[in-house]
């Protein structure tokens, strides 16, 4: 059942990185489907112990998110991706998650700095480093 709910994952977050390169925003129907998915394969997975294992991952990774959001890190509806992550995975693995995509992020931004250093400001497309941040936690994950 960790490969069903890794492959959701992984289709969520892509469908999310291109949504937010394409209208830069993570649409809300988008993050409805990955919380009811993520309820539904953890239920199905785990019973009704799966709800005890995806509720702590959707608070403690959104507590998180928003903070992170709150102070001005990325925007709402990564927040809010990074909140489905965690319940579809777990606290441990949402919060790596968090710190892999901040760390990917910090690397695109450094990048895209130099190449457009003549500008005063560009904004960074955030779901694109979930994704890869994603990725390669799961592929890392299962390849251990």
């Amino acid at each position: 059942m960790t490969h069903i709910n890794d492959f959701v994952l992984l289709c969520i977050v892509c469908v999310a990185a291109i949504t937010d390169v394409q209208m830069s925003k993570v649409p809300n129907r988008l993050i409805l489907v990955g919380l009811f998915s993520g309820l539904i394969l953890k239920i199905c997975s785990g019973g009704l112990s799966g709800l005890w294992t995806w509720l702590p991952g959707i608070i403690v990774t959104g507590v998180v998110a928003y903070v992170l959001w709150f102070i001005g890190t990325f925007g709402a509806g990564d927040a809010k991706l990074l909140t489905i992550i965690g319940g579809m995975t777990d606290m441990q693995t949402g919060i790596g998650i968090i710190v892999i995509s901040l760390f990917v992020g910090a690397v695109a931004g450094i990048c895209i700095f130099v190449r457009y250093r003549h500008r005063k400001r560009h904004l960074i497309c955030f779901a694109p480093m979930i994704a890869v941040a994603t990725g390669s936690v799961l592929i890392f994950q299962n390849v251990l």
